[in-house]
């Protein structure tokens, strides 16, 4: 059920997949082990049809990714984004003991690591797609900037372009669904 799904699906949240919770070993075998959790998971609806925020397809969009450069995400991230654009303090898996670490205010209460997902602190040595990358606030607005005044350190404007249009005007989201971290909190 999950062959023709598409990354423009997974882009725009509406592939059908939804975020799922990790067995505490997914991460032990690596990646393979991830996917074949996701992909174990049933559509929550037929893909296009719907949206609703997907960490599990943007975890997927990463391995594409991976896949793609032949590389690290978080190799990809440095190359892509961070050089570019002169971030200095960005990157994954970033220790919790660093100085100027911008992490979860969760954190103390749930673990040593900066990671505040579930999922992601079953996998500590995947960089995921979901965001557990860590940024300082001027790199954060290093990024932001290059976004606003469309940086072609980024991305050519076309894609900008495509980045800005509404992909899912027409689908309505899936109802009574919140995603969440999972932290019990």
């Amino acid at each position: 059920d999950k062959k023709d799904i598409t990354v423009k699906q997974l882009l725009t949240h509406s592939s059908g997949l939804i975020r799922s919770r990790f067995p505490k070993d997914a991460g032990k075998e690596g990646r393979k082990s991830v996917l074949r959790h996701i992909f174990s998971q049933p559509l929550r609806y037929e893909s296009g049809t719907k949206y609703a925020y997907s960490c599990d397809g943007f975890i997927l969009l990463g391995f594409i990714l991976e896949r793609v450069y032949g590389k690290g995400l978080d190799e990809i991230f440095r190359e892509q984004i961070v050089k570019p654009l002169g971030m200095t303090r960005s990157r994954y898996n970033i220790s919790i003991n660093e100085e100027n670490t911008a992490t979860c205010y969760h954190y103390p209460v749930l673990t040593d690591t900066p990671i505040y997902d579930d999922n992601l602190r079953t996998c500590p040595d995947i960089p995921a797609g979901t965001g557990e990358d860590f940024c300082t606030p001027h790199d954060t607005r290093l990024f932001v900037k290059a976004i606003l005044e469309r940086d072609e350190r980024l991305y050519p404007q076309e894609l900008f372009d495509i980045a800005e249009e509404n992909h899912t005007k027409d689908l309505p989201r899936l109802e009574n669904y919140v995603c969440f971290a999972n932290h019990g909190l």
